[in-house]
């Protein structure tokens, strides 16, 4: 029987294509027009929507329904936020993973993230149809080496797979799309021992390379003379065309949160991997808790500026400096002289109406109650406002039935950006303006002295670790979450002695006041705070190297 292909395309131009293609390559085989999970291994090739033929006199195609040697996708990049079914219709296949009897994958200690996008469940659902010894390979955006739903993936992958690589291109994949992409290449696996003991290749492309010599690199190990390093879990050999950093599986599964995301085993940064491991780090959020700015939901009407108020004069009590721009923050205080943006803010007068109400007028809806008080004392302004949204097709609903309240707002300590390009700047909240999701806040806890953390927010090294553990999303931005932010590893100020404190603090207010070679001094007492074994200029070229090689991937 001859080797031939199953394929699976829901969209009617991609079903047409796939035909189209398997045609030209007069390659046998069958495609179904058909969502993909709602294909199984035993209905995988029964009743497809096209069949092709190894020439047009020969009998049908041989269809054996089941398992097959190789999967090979590109899964749609869609949000969890908009997948078009019901989770339960992407997730159901899960319940054939784990020991019998038990659904480990689908509801048990194993559980895939509910909050996992869709093609997660592409890669998932693809594992059913492999034999053991059958390759996958899927071209996949970075989030699921990045972020806390992707953990679960990795999980089930090191599970399943013998990873053989994960294949990374310095130039963009697709150039119209806002995101990086990576190619796993992984083996179907039944046996534990023979997974733990796999090499996984973080393979990152520079130059043109032909497709048999990236096949050896990820199947043969094939290396030529170059460049090579080695650290405590990792090896790294880098040439004009590539870079290569071997690890072994065992160590991949064995890590977890407070150990990063694993793309950072694309970058050769085996000095800032040992050092975060030292007892001198912790996670932030042991020092701090940590939380997204305001995300309204609906920005152009909670958002007001200058020119808003003219038109509608709103009484001081009814909205507050916010800060929407992080660029505009030029020093360590951030005050309401660094934005000339307000965000709306009715949430108190409405608490207040809510103390006050009886039950005489239960029919009243509580927008209609807040409206009418606003009337009767005389918020003429605000209430033209609310009228000239209200006729509006995309006026802001909200859960609690008053459309126009962002419910109650929170200024905290530091504020600290959520997207970076290439300047790192934590800066405290000195007159309490709310940061839209354009930042991260952080509120400090008592026990923590918040200039010291604020010395080590400002640092080389904090700037280092955030290129490490931040989400690259296309662009040459540098994105923090809120869950990367609080696992990120930071200086465990409360250790520091009295002359790692003072020597911190002192070179931080230098750092504000615009002071000379400040940077240099605070990075120097950072690292001497800490017992580092590494320099400020070496850490100061090891944060240039990531920095450039970011940007530069754009």
């Amino acid at each position: 029987m001859s080797a031939h292909t199953y394929g699976v395309e829901q969209s009617r131009l991609g079903f047409l294509l796939a035909v189209t293609s398997l045609a030209l390559a007069e390659q046998p085989g069958v495609v179904h027009h058909s969502d993909f999970f709602d294909i199984t291994p035993g209905t995988l090739g029964m009743n497809p929507d096209a069949t092709l033929k190894k020439d047009l006199d020969s009998g049908d195609v041989d269809i054996v329904p089941g398992q097959v040697d190789a999967a090979i996708g590109n899964p749609p990049y869609v949000a969890n936020r908009n997948l078009e079914k019901e989770t339960r219709h992407y997730r159901q296949h899960l319940s054939a993973f784990g020991k019998p009897n038990k659904t480990s994958y689908l509801d048990g200690e194993k559980k895939l993230s509910g909050r996992s996008d869709l093609f997660v469940y592409f890669i998932t659902h693809a594992t059913q149809f492999l034999v053991d010894g059958g390759r996958l390979v899927y071209l996949l955006p970075t989030k699921w080496m990045e972020t806390q739903y992707g953990q679960t993936l990795q999980a089930f992958l090191f599970d399943h797979y013998q990873v053989s690589a994960i294949i990374r291109f310095d130039d963009t994949v697709f150039n119209d799309a806002q995101v990086n992409a990576v190619l796993l290449v992984a083996k179907r696996c039944d046996d534990a021992t023979v997974r733990r003991n796999t090499t996984t290749r973080f393979l990152t492309i520079t130059g043109e390379l032909a497709p048999a010599a990236i096949n050896d690199l990820v199947f043969d190990g094939s290396v030529s003379e170059g460049e090579s390093t080695e650290s405590n879990d990792t090896s790294s050999h880098r040439e004009n065309d590539y870079r290569v950093i071997t690890v072994s599986q065992s160590v991949l599964e064995e890590r977890d949160a407070s150990d990063g995301p694993l793309t950072q085993y694309f970058r050769e940064t085996g000095t800032l991997r040992a050092l975060q491991q030292t007892e001198e780090l912790v996670s932030l959020d042991t020092l701090a808790s940590v939380q997204y700015g305001e995300k309204t939901g609906h920005n152009e009407f909670f958002l007001l500026d200058d020119a808003d108020l003219d038109t509608w004069p709103l009484a001081d009590r009814f909205y507050r400096s916010a800060l929407d721009d992080f660029g505009t923050v030029s020093k360590g205080r951030l005050t309401a002289s660094d934005s000339d943006t307000y965000i709306l803010d009715i949430h108190a007068y409405i608490e207040s109406l809510d103390d006050q109400a009886t039950v005489e007028k239960p029919d009243n809806s509580r927008a209609k109650r807040v409206k009418q008080a606003l009337i009767q004392n005389g918020h003429n302004a605000l209430v033209a406002y609310l009228d000239h949204w209200a006729t509006r097709a995309d006026n802001p609903g909200q859960d609690n039935g008053v459309w126009f309240d962002a419910r109650e707002l929170h200024a905290p300590d530091l504020v600290h950006p959520y997207r970076i390009h290439q300047k790192t700047q934590v800066v405290r909240n000195a007159e309490g303006l709310v940061p839209t999701n354009c930042a991260n806040g952080i509120d400090v806890k008592p026990s923590v002295d918040m200039d010291a953390l604020l010395g080590y927010l400002n640092s080389t090294l904090h700037a280092a670790f955030l290129e490490m553990w931040g989400q690259s999303e296309g662009g040459g931005s540098l994105e923090v979450t809120t869950g990367t932010l609080g696992q990120l590893p930071v200086a465990d100020v409360r250790a520091f002695s009295d002359k790692a404190h003072n020597n911190v603090v002192t070179a931080y207010q230098a750092l504000i006041q615009g002071e000379n070679y400040a940077q240099a001094k605070l990075d120097k007492a950072v690292l001497d705070a800490i017992d580092a074994d590494i320099n400020a200029m070496e850490l100061r070229a090891v944060h240039s190297s990531l920095m450039h090689e970011r940007l530069s991937s754009t």
